[in-house]
Order: structure tokens, then sequence, then C-alpha cells
């Protein structure tokens, strides 16, 4: 029980004795560690706006986490299937999710959950859920997909009643 020790590392020794002979194993070292690894850096940051859909969610972290609770990370979105498949480092303090593939954009609200990523002695990430904002419009690429010369910026977005509205510019007016 090291509930009462101070964090640190500490060398144990077994002791056995049967009547006047005693036998000690070798040490073993033990660390006792109670601080749950903190983010040292993210993107994107917590409560960003209009973040790429497309872009990857980097988590850096101050010390390595076990890798067996690296696939519990994930982005949930307000709609869609949540993204999980964290890649993790050499160093293994640094966890990348990838980009979102199944999501609507409305509502556009994404949280990354870190809750269940631990560090080799179990801790979970200190503060490991924030939000971020994605756009409410989506682009669709080049203007050339859309059957007009003057049309400039398409974009798509799904309305309350998860039905697709596409928008572009034309040279005088914006047309949905």
């Amino acid at each position: 029980d090291t509930t009462s020790s101070a964090e640190g590392i500490y060398s144990v020794v077994a002791v056995a004795a049967d009547g006047e002979e005693t036998v000690e194993s070798d040490p073993v070292s033990v660390t006792v560690d109670r601080t749950p690894p903190a983010i040292v850096q993210r993107s994107p940051l917590p409560d960003a706006t209009d973040v790429d859909v497309y872009g990857t969610v980097t988590v850096q972290l101050d010390e390595a986490v076990d890798i067996r609770t690296v696939d519990l990370a994930q982005i949930a979105f307000a709609s869609g299937s949540p993204v999980v498949g964290a890649t993790l480092s050499a160093d293994k303090k640094t966890l990348t999710l990838p980009a979102a593939t199944d999501f609507l954009p409305v509502p556009n609200v994404a949280t990354v959950d870190l809750s269940d990523v631990r560090d080799l002695a179990g801790n979970p990430v200190d503060t490991g859920n924030w939000n971020f904002d994605l756009p409410a419009w989506l682009s669709l690429g080049a203007a050339d997909r859309v059957p007009s010369s003057d049309a400039s910026e398409p974009a798509i977005a799904v309305d309350a009643a998860d039905r697709p509205v596409v928008a572009f510019l034309e040279e005088t007016a914006l047309m949905v």
C-alpha cells in the first residue's frame, strides 16, 4: 500500500525468514506516481472556430502514455460516428487523431475525449476533454463544379431538417 508514500522511486526488497535463516530478494524499483499526464500542446485549441474538418487533432503530453489506452481516444460529433484510431509517437507523448470522415456539419461542435487515455501508472490525462467548432458550411472545392461561369466559393451545409443546402457566390449575388 503506497497511499501514505510520497511520489518517487523506491527500492523494494522482499525478506523471508525461516527460523534463523533469512533470505532477501534482489531489489526491485517501484515508482509511486499519482500525477496525471498534462497537455503541453494541442491542436485545435479549446473553443477554436471554423476548424478544418479534414485536419487532424494533435495532443502533446508531458509524459508517456500507455499504448493500450490510445485507442480509447476519440473525437465525438453532435451527429455521425466518432473518430477513433489515434496514433502514438515513438516517445509515446504525442497522440494524433485522424480527420473526420462521417459527420453532418450541423450542429457543428466536436469534442475531443481523452478521458480514458492513461499514463504508464494508470493516471488519466488531466483535462482530457475539450470542444471546438467546425465550419457551418463545407467547401465543395473548385468553383467549376457549379454550372455557372461566374460562380465562386461553392459550399454545402445541412439544415435543421437534415436537408443539404448548396450555396455559391455569383458576381452580383449569393445563390442558394
